[in-house]
Formats: structure tokens, sequence, C-alpha cells
């Protein structure tokens, strides 16, 4: 797609065919495309048509830009590609038939209300993907763009995917609400809640945790042939304590009680393992859940979560409706326990072995006294070693076990998390709930080992943090141009999310084979003086080679500079052990990390970010640093790009001045030679003709002589007007309120424009270029209110306010469309407006016009005082 944005016009072509848009669309790729400063204070930019094609088809974001009225002119490819859409059709359609049914009505109210106050806008709804029709979350902002007079030009808008970033948040808060109903669930059933009670709960619960509209409870009977509902939600309610089912391996029950884990059903119709049972059919069952109730010595029965909706349930899930099993199935085996305390403990130990959680009880003085398989795996040393040891045998030195264990007793429960030490070295995070005395002299102890589940919490709260600290990264360079000012932002970011000892960006001289620092923190800067070059022989080789390779180079860094390469067929852990034995006593050893900044497969530079001390390097962190190279990469080469536009557009303002110059010397020197050459000379001929003429005896010759001196006096009237119109001599001797003076004096005398001149009474004389342009702004103007305006009259302003020189030429007449003149003459059509535009540009000043049908003009100039004395 060109770098100029496209938009469908349905009101000149049936086939609603892509064309472009003279309004916006340059006339090459080499003229570029302005953009003036918002109100909102963003800085103005040029940008030409490649680097333009370049930035909306190379990042990331869903870009999108739409008229004054909101009608969509322009999409980016990265729309096209996610929403499936040819250009044509995806200008052609409406880009709310995109957006989730349910999200239409919001996001197209606050689009209305944004498109009538010319606000900001943002919005969060779900937009479909074309690849597989599903729905994304998506952030949508857009910016209203506005001229220099304030009037919006179009809106500019970005959609942002969010959808994974959500999914994490839903499920990492779901995964702590389980964890928390989980631990407390544990609690009330270690208590002494009625059975029943924690049934319904259970129930209640979990239908909730899984927004699934039936759950149930299922006990078997003792004969083991049939399975009785016990609890439920989302049945008819006489099904409750009636309802039954037959155990066989036919039936989903049936099938569970065969099964060690999780039964789980995408599609009850086509289930070929069992059959539903009626009751599901009839309320209309698709998927589900089923785990069995262990009692210990036999199942109790089965806890079943099910949904109306076909739905593919995970293995959390499975694993959630296990727990619940499980403390169900330990409750329940403690109140059969109890029945049979008398039969003595070996009972008591059956129900527990085939916990999925430790269990372990422990005497007066907290000695374990008997644990399950389950707390040898934990604590990594066969169950039946547990006896007789305590938790202070796996706990840190200087451990208070005697205190802690006294308030246990005192309080009767507890329950927490703790870090557990195995005698291999090895650290587990264990969640725990205990009871005292839940027979004399006997305290129960439930373990967890959360280790797994805290590391994917930690993981989705440090990625959310790392897309934070990218998006502020993306940000900070958005709001930066210079490369060093980028560098500098992106330092800070980074630094804030690892332990970094110092950090540095080089960027590399190929000129001179030579690298030097442009932004940094920490020692790095003593070694490396920002700005100061180093020749490439200096730096690691190893180093160098790995980076002009494309690759990430790691290694570590004692105090005496030895280094150590990490072997790509090594893991990081094993090589960094083997690099510590370059560590002398009194000498620290840090990780380093060194990734190349390259564009187009060719080496920019490179960020080189040294740890804290012992850190160990993870691949997160590799990627991070590998991500921030990539951005830069492309930063600095917008940055490249931008400053090469500057510096062509700072040229060409020059030859411009220059051409301006030489034309107005140009001028005054031909209007010079008029005036003091040819209008002397034809003024000698003049007063010859009129001598010769008094000696001509005959009226005939003396006729001619007349004639001959009126058409010499017609010519030297017309030369003063040449040289007038080149360059008024007046406005060099007498300056620029002389000459606007006698010019609107002439155009009353000789084409009947009543234009009134306003001026303060005394105004010094400007710089040449400052006059030019004035004079030059006044002359096009009037002329074009003579040609075009119809107007009964004009006036023309001058005065100062501050440091300011104002100029302001205003008409009565029928007015124009600025907009479309404006475009007219941007396709050289009529270059008027845009010469007066450039002399007031080119003479320090701005220049607005103001102008609607009827209404007449208004053109206001300003220039910065700068008086020749």
């Amino acid at each position: 797609m060109n770098a100029s944005y496209q938009r469908s016009d349905p009101d000149r072509s049936s086939d609603k065919s892509v064309r472009s848009d003279p309004k916006t669309e340059p006339a090459s790729h080499d003229r570029p495309v302005e953009s003036k400063t918002s109100p909102s204070g963003v800085p103005g930019d040029t940008i030409d048509g490649a680097t333009f094609q370049i930035l909306v088809e190379e990042i990331p974001h869903l870009i999108w830009i739409a008229d004054r009225e909101g009608s969509v002119e322009y999409v980016n490819p990265r729309w096209n590609e996610y929403t499936g859409a040819s250009p044509q059709s995806a200008l052609a359609s409406r880009w709310i038939d995109y957006v989730h049914p349910d999200d239409r009505v919001a996001a197209e109210d606050r689009w209305k209300k944004a498109l009538i106050a010319q606000t900001d806008y943002e919005s969060e709804f779900r937009l479909r993907r074309g690849s597989d029709g599903s729905y994304r979350t998506q952030i949508v902002r857009a910016r209203p763009l506005k001229d220099s007079a304030g009037e919006l030009i179009r809106w500019i808008g970005t959609c942002t995917d969010i959808e994974d970033q959500k999914q994490n948040e839903q499920s990492l808060k779901l995964l702590l609400k389980q964890r928390d109903w989980i631990a407390e669930f544990s609690r009330r059933v270690i208590g002494e809640t009625d059975i029943a009670q924690l049934m319904d709960e259970a129930v209640e619960r979990l239908a909730e945790m899984l927004d699934v509209e039936f759950t149930k409870i299922l006990e078997l009977t003792p004969d083991g042939d049939r399975l009785i509902l016990r609890a439920g939600r989302g049945w008819r309610p006489e099904l409750i304590g009636i309802a039954s089912i037959l155990s066989h391996e036919n039936s989903q029950a049936g099938y569970t009680l065969l099964t060690e884990g999780a039964v789980i059903v995408e599609d009850l119709a086509s289930e070929t393992r069992f059959r539903g049972p009626d009751f599901l059919v009839e309320h209309g069952v698709k998927s589900g859940i089923s785990v069995v109730i262990n009692r210990g010595d036999r199942p109790f029965g089965v806890l079943g979560v099910h949904s109306s909706k076909t739905r593919i349930f995970s293995e959390i899930e499975g694993t959630l409706a296990g727990s619940v099993a499980n403390i169900l199935g330990l409750r329940i085996a403690r109140e059969h326990a109890d029945r049979e305390i008398r039969a003595g403990e070996l009972r008591f130990h059956a129900i527990f072995t085939g916990s999925l959680d430790a269990i372990l009880i422990a005497d007066d003085q907290g000695r374990y006294t008997d644990a399950n398989p389950a707390a040898g795996e934990l604590f990594g040393v066969p169950h039946q070693e547990l006896v007789g040891r305590s938790i202070a045998d796996f706990s840190p030195p200087g451990f208070p076990f005697d205190q802690v264990w006294k308030e246990f007793l005192r309080n009767d429960s507890d329950r927490g998390t703790f870090d557990l030490r195995r005698p291999d070295g090895s650290v587990r995070e264990v969640e725990f709930a205990a009871k005292s005395n839940i027979v004399p002299g006997k305290h129960l102890s439930i373990l967890r080992d959360v280790t797994e589940r805290n590391r994917l919490m930690k993981s989705l709260a440090s990625h959310a943090e790392r897309l934070e600290i990218l998006r502020a990264i993306d940000q900070s360079i958005l709001a930066a141009l210079s490369p060093s000012v980028i560098a500098e932002n992106i330092i800070t970011h980074i630094s804030s999310l690892m332990q970094v000892r110092c950090v540095g960006i080089f960027i590399f001289h190929y000129d001179t084979r030579e690298v030097s620092l442009i932004a940094g923190i920490g020692e790095i800067l003593h070694r490396y003086p920002r700005g100061e070059r180093r020749p490439l022989k200096g730096f690691n080789s190893g180093e160098m080679e790995a980076l002009c390779l494309g690759n990430t180079y790691i290694h570590k860094l004692s105090a005496s500079e030895r280094s150590v390469a990490l072997d790509q067929n090594e893991s990081i852990e094993s090589e960094f052990e083997r690099a510590s034995e370059i560590k002398k006593e009194s000498e620290s050893v840090y990780p380093v990390i060194s990734s190349p900044i390259q564009y187009n497969g060719s080496l920019i530079g490179f960020i080189r970010m040294i740890l804290d001390e012992d850190v160990a390097i993870e691949s997160e962190q590799v990627e991070v640093v590998r991500e921030v190279a990539e951005t830069l990469a492309v930063a600095f080469r917008h940055a490249r790009l931008f400053d090469e536009v500057e510096e062509g557009r700072e040229q060409l303002r020059l030859l411009s001045r220059r051409l301006i110059r030489a034309q107005e010397d140009e001028r005054r020197s031909i209007a010079r030679e008029l005036h003091d050459e040819i209008g002397q000379t034809l003024t000698a001929v003049k007063i010859a003709i009129q001598t010769s003429a008094l000696e001509i005896k005959t009226e005939k010759g003396k006729a001619r002589m007349r004639d001959a001196a009126k058409l010499i006096e017609q010519t030297l009237g017309q030369v003063r007007d040449m040289s007038l119109h080149l360059r008024p001599a007046i406005l060099d001797d007498l300056g620029l309120v002389a000459a606007l003076r006698s010019h609107l004096a002439a155009l009353k005398r000789t084409a009947g424009l009543d234009a009134e001149f306003v001026h303060e009474p005394v105004l010094e004389r400007f710089s040449v270029e400052v006059e030019s342009a004035c004079y030059r702004i006044v002359q096009e103007s009037l002329t074009n209110i003579m040609k075009h305006a119809a107007a009964r009259r004009a006036k023309v302003e001058l005065r100062r306010e501050g440091a300011e020189l104002i100029l302001i030429v205003a008409d009565d007449g029928k007015g124009f469309d600025v907009a479309h003149a404006t475009s007219q003459a941007t396709h050289g059509k009529s270059l008027g407006l845009l010469g007066m535009k450039e002399r007031a540009s080119l003479a320090g000043g701005t220049l607005a016009i103001e102008s609607n049908p009827d209404r007449g003009s208004t053109i206001r100039a300003r220039f910065p005082l700068e008086t020749t004395g």
C-alpha cells in the first residue's frame, strides 16, 4: 500500500474501488506530508512517504485514519491481516460491523461523542478476527488532528490487542480466588461444620468458580450398585436425595469411579466411552468434569460439574474439582474415622494414604508420629523416615520452632505458607492448614506444594510488568526524536525491570571502525565517557564477533576484566558455575548480557547490561534485552531518517530565502534601471519633442509632435507602473508604512478599490526580509480581492503586539473554501496562497487564513520584531 493513505469514495464509484485523497496524498513519494502541532501539544513533524510507509506497515498495532465526520479513509496492512478483509472491502464496510454485538452500542456512542466534542477518543471493545471469527479485546484510541487555525482535519487512531493480558489477569484473579476458597474450605473441613452444609457449600461455590449451571455430589450406596444425588445445584429440587443412577462403567459416574484422575467431557452427545444418564440429558447437559470423592478405604462417590454449553474444561479446572473432592473426601474420611476410632489408627491412616496432599500427625512436642506417602514426596524422603522428626528439621537455621509450636497449640489451629527445605538443598513453597487435638494429643497438618502455582503467578505478574515497561518504552520513543534521548529513556525503564549494576548503549562508526557510548548509567560511564569514540579492537573480540553475527552474547566479567563466554551447547546455570572458577577471593564476578541493535541486517550498535553480583541470568531477562534492542533499532532508524528530512528541509528553506532575496534584488535593479535609465531617456526625448514642436511651422507638423509627446508621456507612466510593481523605491527609501500607503492610494486611483489603511502613528523600520514579505503579502492579497472576492471594501492593518509585528488584510467579499484552495495550490493550480505562506515562513513569521462563504476573508501574518534602528 502506498505510504499516502487510501480511502473508498462510494459517491463517485459504484464498485467502491480504492482512491487517493487529494487533501492528504502527496503528488509523489518524494513530497513530504506536513503535520501541524495539535492543540494537545504533540509536536508536529515532517515525514516523507517512504518513512510513513515503514511506520504504518511495521508497527504491531492496527492503524486507521478517519475524516472529520468519522468515516474511515485508511487502514494499515495490520488491519487487513487482522480482519481478513481486502483494502477495498475494509474501507467500503462499516468499522462497527467488526465490533462484538454486545460492545457496539457503547463503542459507537462514545465515538459519536468524541466526534462532536473533537476530543481524544478511547474505548475498549472486542474486535472480530478474520482468520477464525473469534473476538479479541482491543484498546482503541483516536486523536483529532487540527490545523494551525484549530480546524479539525481528520482523526488518527490505533487498536492495541490486550486480549492475552486480560485473560492472564482474569486467570490470575481466578487462581487467587480459587486458592483462597480452597484454603478456607480446607479450614472449614478441618473444623466442626456439618458435612451436609459443606457439600451444599461445595456445589454452590464450584458452580460460581467454574461458571457452570450444574454441580452434583453423588454418594455410592453401600452395595456399590447405584449413586444417589446427595447435593447439587441447577437440578430440579425434587431430584435432590431421590435421583439415582447405576454405577456400572457405561455411565459417566461409573466410568469415573474406575478412573484415577478427572474425567472431562467436551460433548456428551458424541461421547463414546460411556452414556450420559437420562437426568443429564433432560437438563440439556453437554459438557462436564467428574472426579471421585475418595473416603480412603473406598470411594464415597462422585463430584460432578456440568454445563449446558459445549465447553473444553482445562486441567486446572479439573484439578480444582479434584481438590474439592479430595477435601470433601478427607472430611468424610474423618467422620468415618471418628465413628471407627475405637477400631484403631490403622483405619484413620488408610483414609489419608491416598490423599494428593501431604498429611502429617504430630504429638504434643511437634514430632511426627505418622505421615502419608504424599508427605514423603513433598519432604523428599521416604514418609516412614518422617516419624520422630519435626518441621524444625526442614526449616532454615534459627527457626523459632518451640515458640511457633506453643502458639499453635494455644490457638487450636493455624494456616499459612512457609518454605520447606529438603535434604537435597532444594526449597519448596508449601501451603498448610493445621488443627490441634483432632484426638487428644494428636495434631493434624495438611500441606500442599504450591511451588509451581506460585511460580506461574509470579511469571504472570512479571510478564505484566514486562509488558508495562515495554509499553512505557514505546511511549518514550514516540515522545522523543533524538537517539540519545531515546536511549536515555529506555535505560531508565529497563533498569527498573532488572537488578542492574550498569547499562550502556553503544553506536558503531563504520567509517573509522570505532564505537561510542550514547547513553548509560552506573560505572560504565567512567570506563566509556559518553560520546568518546573507542577503537573496535579495544572490545572483547568474542563479543564483537557474536554481535556482528546478530547473536546475543552472555558472559561473566570479573573485576580484573577477565571474561568467560557461555558455550552455546551448555545451560546458563552450568556455564556460570564454570565461569565462577575465575573468581578470586577478593574479587567479584558480574553477569553480562550484550545484544546487537540491528536494522535490516545491518549492525547499528549494541546494548550491554551488567547485572548485580552473582545474580542468575534467566532466559526471560535475555529476551527482554533482545526486545529492547529490536525496539531501539527501529527508533534509531526513524530518528536518523527524521534528521535527514530536517536537514533537507532546512537546506530548502535556505535556498528559498536566497531565491526570494535574489528575486527582490533583481527587481530592485530592474526597477531602478527602468526609473533611472529608461525613464530619464524618455523624459529627455519628450522635452526634445516639445522643444522641436515650437519650431515647426505647419499645424500638421505640430499635431504630430504633440501626439508623439503624448505617446512618450504614456510610455513614461507605464515605466513608472512597472518600476513600482517590480520594487517600489519608496519601500527602500521611506519604509513599509509609506510604501503600503502609496500602494493603496494607487489601487484606489486606478482600480477604484476602497481600501482602508490602519497603522500605529509611529513604526520603526524593520529588516528587509520582513518589510518585503509584508509588502508582497498585501500586494498579493489585494490582487486576489479585486479578482475574486467581489468585495465592497477592504482593510489593511499594521501594528505591533509585544515583540511581534502583526499584519492583517480583511475584506467583506464572498469568501472561499480555504481547504479546497490550499489543495488546489498543492497541485499547482494556484500558487498565490502558498507563496504568501512561504514568504512569511522565510521571514521567520507565520500566516493564517480564515474564510467562510459569504462572510469575507481575513489573512493574519505575525513576524518577530527585529528593528533596523
